[in-house]
């Protein structure tokens, strides 16, 4: 029963997906919910950051969770927790929306992720965790992400230890973002990535196109290539244009036609709906936020169009793994 429940949810979510790139059709139900647990991991200007209150108990995102499921099915379910790998409601969370049906997937720094922490997440039922390693120096790493090497690369190997010791499937993935020098350390990263036992490695662009290194031949050599790093060829032609127009603004320019008009609008209204740890609702962090969450999920998106046409008349594409468009299947 639960197979099938799965396969039910994963093709609605890729049908949303999928209804999301079609103009003036899509965008009213996203794929995918995202619980953002640490508010200090917001990307710098990001609007909603600007939106402060009391963070939400256990009960309050029960609720939310609970509210997603009843609106769209068993949808899943992302968890951005930064450096908070000790936060206190992460576990419950995980546990809760695991039992009503929803995958499950962790992004985290990996600070404070140790054998026994990694081992409750798998026991609550964590279905991914994708780990940003972004230099095998502390320097590289501390100046991308915030924590040591030891830090991150421990929490791979926590996830990968105890995957064995509790004989149950998660999908292990180690980050890159594509800024700063990574340039230097990417391939070392990767390749110790795979001897450790990740299940994958992928390149990812940073929020806003700033200090990003100029190597398209490595960065080819890295992406579309299929295997290990499962950075599709999309991913390189989104770096590739923020590397063109490094303004410091989030994504790229969208292309625009002879007319000047855009040729393509922004999907991320149908791909992913976040709520931040004070309860604020948005697809995209850069744009005013739609409402505090208040009860039904699907009324607190209703009750503003603004959140929506912002982003519908945005002039940048962003290629950030969490707001660029996912492929229709995930």
């Amino acid at each position: 029963m639960r197979a099938l429940e799965h396969k039910l949810a994963g093709l609605k979510a890729a049908a949303r997906r999928a209804l999301s790139r079609v103009p003036r059709v899509g965008g009213g139900q996203p794929a995918r919910l995202v619980i953002r647990l640490d508010v200090e991991s917001l990307p710098a200007g990001a609007l909603c950051g600007e939106a402060q209150g009391p963070e939400l108990g256990l009960a309050e995102w029960q609720a939310v969770i609970t509210s997603a499921v009843a609106w769209l099915g068993p949808v899943p379910v992302t968890f951005l927790i930064g450096r908070k790998g000790d936060h206190a409601l992460l576990t419950a969370l995980v546990r809760f929306a695991h039992r009503l049906e929803c995958g499950t997937e962790l992004v985290t720094d990996g600070t404070l992720m140790d054998l026994d922490r990694a081992e409750e997440l798998l026991d609550a039922g964590l279905g991914r965790v994708r780990i940003l390693v972004c230099g095998v120096s502390d320097e590289l790493q501390q100046a991308m992400v915030g924590n040591s090497v030891a830090e991150a690369t421990g929490a791979v190997v926590a996830f990968v230890d105890a995957r064995a010791d509790r004989g149950q499937h998660i999908d292990i993935e180690v980050a890159t973002i594509w800024a700063g020098g990574v340039d230097a350390e990417i391939r070392a990263v990767m390749g110790w990535a795979r001897q450790a036992g990740a299940d994958g490695f992928r390149v990812i662009a940073p929020y806003r196109s700033t200090d990003m290194p100029a190597d398209p031949e490595l960065l080819d050599s890295l992406v579309g290539q299929g295997g290990f790093c499962r950075s599709p060829v999309a991913t390189a032609e989104e770096i590739h244009a923020m590397v063109a127009h490094q303004d410091g603004k989030p994504g790229a320019p969208r292309k625009e036609g002879a007319d000047g008009r855009l040729l393509s609008r922004c999907p991320v209204v149908g791909q992913r709906l976040e709520i931040n740890s004070q309860g604020w609702a948005y697809a995209c962090p850069f744009k005013t936020p739609v409402a505090l969450v208040e009860g039904d999920l699907a009324q607190t998106v209703a009750k503003s169009a603004a959140h929506g046409a912002e982003v519908r008349g945005c002039d940048r594409a962003c290629g950030h793994v969490e707001l660029a468009p996912r492929s229709v299947w995930g």
